[in-house]
């Protein structure tokens, strides 16, 4: 459900080659196949929170790998790599699985052992200053 909301969301913004949102409400509904319609309203509320539209990350002076293509391959490859968990079975892509936008899509998150809360996406964490 998550990736077909991303994908009305991508057509309603136009960021779909030959996809594009009717403006008519009374095109609501969609086909099948089709992403819903959008409002110009609803298109401009999309558009403002849709993380494309996040200004740059500023630089991190305490961070001289940020832009480094290869630590950014290496953290990649720890993702998902089994072999750092407590029983060499669970990657962080086990709970955060990129086709499901880095969510589980469970209600409850399991890894090692269950959660009393889903899993929260890791889309747009490097705007989280807490992390």
């Amino acid at each position: 459900m998550k990736v077909t909301l991303s994908l009305a969301v991508l057509a309603a913004l136009g960021l779909l080659g030959g996809c594009t949102a009717a403006s008519s409400p009374s095109a609501r509904p969609s086909t099948f196949g089709q992403p819903p319609a959008f409002t110009p309203d609803e298109q401009k509320l999309l558009r403002a929170l849709w993380i494309g539209s996040l200004p740059p990350l500023p630089d991190d002076p305490s961070n001289r790998y940020a832009d480094d293509p290869a630590a950014a391959s290496l953290g990649e490859s720890f993702f998902f790599d089994d072999r750092f968990s407590v029983n060499g079975q669970v990657s962080c892509s086990s709970c955060h699985q990129p086709e499901l936008a880095f969510t589980d899509g469970l209600a409850r998150g399991r890894g090692i052992g269950e959660t009393p809360r889903s899993t929260m996406s890791v889309l747009g964490a490097a705007y989280a200053p807490f992390l």
